[in-house]
């Protein structure tokens, strides 16, 4: 039975499957969202002779996740009529199955929707999507909490304590919803967990679908899905499948490489979607190989064995000993940006440059080692280390080279102290814990100072730090040290870290909040550039999705992008099942709507620009247009539809809207489908600029003489000549040109051009455009026809 989206009744559908000798009985409670995929699934489970996972992995993207593993907790949610108690029960355990509690087949007939996808199921519940909005305009962080914690706080925090989202906790189903969401697009890792996880579970079916695409065998920039105008757009395709970032498509046109990439059209500039650069023509090639070819004129193809010892790192004299500096960082992102350390020597002269023995800091990463020289005489050296912020501890020491030795100074921060070698006269005062009020430290950012800002950004995590007994302590100036083992401390110094302490520069928050949380995008890419099996630092095929895990950042520009993309179109309508089951190489008469302006705009003489727009029109009711494809390649027909609707009808708008929409999106795997379809639309709105005024031209005579044999001549004044063009398509001419731009007043005639005008001002009340907008790129001069 068809279900409309507005419909939110639940179906419990019996799965049984039989492998081998055995034969499993799951119970699911199924969603309108999820219930054609089942009946797809069980009507081809069924038609199998011999039933088998097999069937049900070719048919699976990856994992589905049931609403809820108990009957008799979704009855109960269902017919008690205080849903209150029963929702709480459903939604305090963290919302993923325990895979020690269910066998291994079970987890097989399981994918897991990504974020993008969840959050369009969101958008089409009020309730849900009106609570994302007012986090956003609360600019509360919500994008990383604690590990297991249930939403059902979360919502009640929103509500109590910032009084949003209150219309959640009225509605079952809202509160569903929103937590499905939540629980799909918010980070619950530990901070400073080395596992990142990432896998290959972005939503992508390799395992079992496509051929294996060898980029080093091809013998030309040509592949199944290939698109042409992606080679030199501006943006670097590292992450889709295909062969654009390899030496056969000239790596990506040169997109990829910051110091070859050209902008070249309006809608996404160079590094949009960031480097992967590839090309050892290149002087920002990142590959294994290219760094083996710059240092093969040197000596660093020893194997590290010519690497300098730490003395002559620390470039000491004979009369100076190495010593270690280590530095240590509780969060593993570096010192904070306002701390540096300071160690100068005492006595040697009153110019602090002189007695500089190091200045620097920990720049990344939770350790690392400096080299510094110190005397073999009896001396003294001071210490000075200023700065940092509540929550994020920061250490050092100083030790000989010898293995196992213990310290000559050790401290924190912030810090000011004084320690001897060789016997010096002076007393040790670096021993191991700040020794200076963090209070009465100018460049230190204390808890009390950061409050105000951690009560209206960080409330969640800061209630639920305060309703954690182990956790009020650590809400003061000084944390006790046990603090850092807290997951819900740890998420509540991560939420001020990017939301509250002040001076940081926007690049340096981004990196900062990326590296904390769970994706580590930069660090993924860049082992994943060195670590990557052939050559030239590719996996040498097309068809190994390279996106990283999205970090938190990322996850909420996601929504943003997703939200401003739903407000230009109907695309969460009408398309949520076909966004995690399309293949992203088919889009159907859109591609050729595509291949049709490419060819126009090559050679306008022999192409016709209407014929494009008859193409555009046709794809609104045959998506997928005549062309034959195998069952592996789902067309997504209803975006198709929406999008070919868009550019048709609202093309200036919907061009704009999806362009704004692709700058805010970030390429990682929990919105690469999303990602793809703006890509698409980008694609679509770049055919349409190439055939706009070609269109016009070619509509033009035909329209204008039908209106004069039908009228007498052109009145637009007259209700019936505008009917006439839009309603009876002009006399069939055709469908009415849509336009990326009003620019056209330069590139066709201007009686064509005057007509336009003409008819908008009358007929859709549309003032002329005051001036003439220059187009991205240089468009061939439309010929113009003889009357």
């Amino acid at each position: 039975k068809h279900h409309t989206r507005k419909i939110h009744h639940y179906h419990y559908c019996i799965i049984i499957i039989r492998q081998e000798q055995s034969t499993m009985v799951i119970l699911t409670k199924l969603s309108p969202l999820l219930l054609l995929w089942h009946t797809t699934l069980a009507s081809k489970v069924v038609a199998s002779s011999q039933p088998d996972f097999s069937v049900i992995r070719s048919l699976q993207p990856k994992r589905i996740i049931p609403n809820n593993k108990n009957l008799n907790n979704n009855n109960s949610n269902n017919n008690n009529n205080d849903n209150s108690n029963s929702n709480n029960n459903d939604n305090t355990n963290k919302r993923k199955l325990d895979q020690d509690d269910n066998p291994e087949s079970y987890d097989d007939l399981i994918i897991t929707l990504n974020c993008d996808i969840q959050f369009l199921s969101c958008l089409t519940h009020p309730q849900c999507s009106s609570c994302f909005a007012q986090m956003e305009s609360e600019d509360i962080d919500w994008s990383f909490v604690a590990p297991d914690t249930p939403c059902t706080t979360v919502v009640n925090v929103l509500a109590e304590k910032s009084n949003i989202c209150t219309g959640l906790t009225q509605n079952t189903d809202e509160m569903d919803m929103f937590c499905n969401t939540f629980d799909k697009c918010v980070i619950y890792d530990d901070i400073g967990d080395d596992d990142d996880d990432v896998g290959d579970d972005d939503g992508w079916d390799d395992e079992d679908g496509g051929e294996f695409l060898d980029c080093d065998k091809l013998e030309s920039c040509e592949f199944e899905g290939f698109k042409s105008q992606y080679i030199g757009d501006g943006i670097c395709h590292e992450f889709i499948r295909g062969c654009y970032n390899h030496a056969i498509c000239g790596y990506d046109g040169g997109d990829c490489c910051k110091d070859t990439c050209q902008n070249k059209t309006e809608y996404a500039g160079c590094g949009s979607d960031g480097y992967s650069c590839r090309d050892p023509q290149s002087e920002l090639c990142m590959t294994q190989k290219c760094q083996d070819t710059k240092n093969d004129s040197g000596s660093s193809t020893d194997d590290g064995k010519n690497k300098p010892t730490p003395k002559e790192q620390a470039n000491c004299t004979s009369d100076e000993t190495v010593y270690r500096l280590l530095q240590f960082d509780t969060f593993g992102d570096g010192w904070d940006y306002s701390m540096t350390m300071n160690v100068t020597k005492q006595g040697r002269s009153n110019n602090d440059d002189t007695n500089m023995i190091y200045q620097g800091k920990l720049h990344q990463g939770s350790e690392g080692v400096e080299y510094i020289c110190l005397s073999n005489q009896p001396s003294c050296y001071d210490v000075k280390l200023h700065g940092g912020s509540w929550g994020n501890d920061i250490s050092w020491q100083i030790k000989t080279m010898a293995k196992g030795s213990g310290e000559v100074a050790s401290g924190g921060a912030p810090m000011e102290c004084n320690f001897p070698i060789a016997g010096g006269n002076c007393e040790n005062t670096c021993l191991g814990r700040p020794n200076i009020d963090s209070k009465k430290d100018p460049q230190y950012q204390a808890y009390h100072e950061l409050s105000d800002c951690i009560d209206k950004k960080c409330v969640i995590q800061q209630s639920i730090c305060s309703d954690d007994h182990s956790c009020i302590p650590c809400m003061t100036d000084v944390p006790p040290a046990y603090c850092i083992a807290n997951t819900n401390y740890t998420a509540l110094v991560f939420c001020t870290q990017c939301n509250c302490v002040n001076g940081f520069e926007e690049s340096d928050r981004i990196e900062f909040c990326s590296a904390k949380s769970r994706g580590k995008a930069k660090e993924d890419d860049d082992k994943k550039n060195s670590d990557s099996k052939d050559g030239d630092g590719s996996d040498g095929t097309g068809n190994k999705d390279k996106a990283t895990a999205c970090d938190s950042e990322q996850r909420k520009l996601g929504l943003e992008a997703l939200s401003l993309y739903s407000e230009c179109s109907n695309i969460e309508d009408t398309s949520m099942m076909t966004l995690f089951e399309f293949d992203s190489d088919h889009f159907g008469l859109l591609d050729s709507f595509e291949s049709c302006a490419s060819e126009y705009l090559q050679n306008p003489l022999k192409n016709s620009a209407m014929a494009c727009m008859k193409i555009l029109e046709d794809a609104i009711n045959n998506p997928a247009g005549t062309v034959n494809h195998d069952t592996t390649q789902n067309i997504p027909t209803e975006a198709i539809k929406v999008m070919a609707n868009d550019l048709l009808h609202n093309g200036h708008d919907f061009c704009d809207c999806s362009s704004r929409a692709t700058e805010k999106c970030p390429a990682c795997q929990d919105f690469i489908r999303f990602k793809t379809l703006l890509y698409e639309s980008l694609d679509a709105c770049n055919a349409l600029d190439e055939i706009d005024c070609g269109a016009w031209q070619e509509y033009y005579l035909p329209c204008k003489a039908n209106i004069e044999d039908t009228y007498g001549q052109v009145n637009f004044n007259d209700n019936k000549q505008c009917d006439f063009v839009m309603k009876s398509r002009c006399g069939n001419v055709g469908p009415f040109p849509s336009f990326r731009r009003l620019d056209c007043g330069t590139e066709i005639s201007e009686a064509a051009w005057n007509f336009y005008l003409d008819y908008s001002s009358k007929c859709l009340k549309m003032a002329p455009t005051p001036k003439v907008q220059p187009a991205p790129t240089p468009k061939v001069p439309v010929p113009v026809p003889a009357p």
